[in-house]
């Protein structure tokens, strides 16, 4: 069982002990402009303990999603978090506002013009979402679905499907040298299948 957790400004106490963990996931961005202040400090701690890492940004549908692609594609290049070994990077998307699947289609585009080219990235978002909410069947298939659907077995979220790789199972784990409650995730896929390659 793989199993990972995901970080935030939140957690700025990573102590990065990490007992039984083979992945992280960073928030390294939101909407335009804001960096999480504690990003370098997470990156540097999540490289130093072996763990596989990848940066998420969260969406803020009220912009241009070519604006908020451009802020989070910078911060991707900086720390060269699209690089072979790496999570792919991942858009979190989770709220209500206008049309889902333009925005974030939009976003993912233009995130592969600003890296350089089509890539693996990861959508993340609920799975009441990902039922009713996202028509990604005729996505590219480098889009993968990490599913947050809490209190269900690890690997087993209320939906799933062939694209799905990571299922978020609980937001009230704890990780040893995190402190408080942490997101932690089960890796569908096997975790060289969800890494750059």
């Amino acid at each position: 069982m793989t199993l990972g957790f995901d970080i935030s400004g939140w957690q700025e106490d990573v102590q990065w002990e990490a007992t039984g963990h083979s992945f992280v996931y960073i928030k390294a961005t939101e909407g335009i402009g804001y960096v999480n202040p504690w990003l370098s400090e997470q990156h540097s701690g999540a490289v130093g303990s072996g763990l596989a890492w990848g940066f998420y940004h969260y969406a803020n549908p009220h912009n241009d999603p070519s604006d908020d692609a451009r802020s989070f594609s910078n911060v991707v290049k900086k720390y060269d978090a699209d690089a072979s070994g790496c999570l792919p990077p991942c858009l979190d998307f989770e709220t209500h506002v206008g049309d889902p699947n333009a925005w974030v289609f939009t976003f993912l585009t233009t995130v592969w013009e600003e890296l350089g080219g089509e890539r693996p990235v990861m959508l993340y978002s609920s799975a009441s979402w990902f039922s009713t909410g996202f028509l990604h069947t005729d996505w590219a298939l480098s889009v993968a679905l990490w599913v947050a659907s809490w209190g269900r077995p690890p690997g087993h979220p209320s939906y799933l499907s062939p694209r799905v790789a990571i299922h978020q199972y609980t937001a009230n784990g704890t990780v040893p040298g995190v402190s408080g409650s942490v997101d932690l995730d089960y890796a569908v896929w096997p975790l060289s299948q969800v890494l750059i390659p």
